[in-house]
């Protein structure tokens, strides 16, 4: 897949957050910023805290910027994530399944087992 630079929609001075690209269905690809790296540069640049660069990117990235707006990846563990769910009273039990599932390739980890949907995909199919 070519990707066109100039097609590409940057977050100015966190070029040393990108982590790779992304893609949403039916939209062009996207830069992918890890947002962990992103708060350590504004921590660094502006000698502010942890909950202070948090705020900032709270405030400064929630933009739409089109069809390429830049994907921000906030990793968290299994246990961060239900704890935020549960403080809005939902768990991951509760959220609904992805109702189609096509077992794309994409979609299919080593023990080649679909990650949307868990079917297992016997060689071949």
């Amino acid at each position: 897949m070519k990707i066109s630079e100039a097609a590409l929609v940057k977050h100015a001075g966190f070029d040393m957050a990108i982590i790779g690209t992304g893609d949403r269905c039916g939209q062009r690809t996207v830069l992918v910023y890890d947002y962990e790296i992103m708060l350590g540069i504004v921590m660094a640049r502006d000698g502010i805290s942890y909950e202070e660069a948090d705020d900032y990117l709270s405030y400064n990235l929630n933009a739409w910027l089109g069809d390429g707006t830049p994907i921000v990846v906030n990793r968290k563990s299994l246990v961060e994530i239900e704890s935020i769910l549960e403080e809005n009273g939902l768990c991951l039990d509760s959220l609904p399944p992805a109702e189609v599932c096509e077992c794309d390739d994409s979609a299919i980890n080593k023990n080649n087992e679909c990650m949307v949907c868990g079917k297992k995909i016997k060689d071949g199919e």
